[in-house]
């Protein structure tokens, strides 16, 4: 199955169901990104630019990313 350009493996498929069927554990891994996004914030606070721009272009990513989950069980609205 493709979706989006994205080539779905039956395996993909599986995880995707399980984080839709389990009760608690999106909300679970939504809170992992939350941390290591605030983790990564408040080390890097005070630290030189080159490493500050890393940081920010990584919390980016881990939001880009947060939103991907979120939206496999409808949850962009509580970003």
């Amino acid at each position: 199955m493709t979706i989006e350009g994205i080539e779905l493996t039956n395996e993909m498929i599986e995880n995707i169901e399980f984080l839709q069927e389990e009760d608690g554990t999106m909300e679970s891994l939504l809170r992992v990104f939350d941390k290591a996004i605030a983790f990564i914030a408040t080390e890097t606070e005070g630290s030189g630019q080159e490493r500050m721009e890393k940081a920010l272009q990584l919390i980016t990513e881990l939001c880009h990313i947060k939103e991907i989950f979120a939206s496999l069980e409808g949850k962009e609205e509580e970003l």
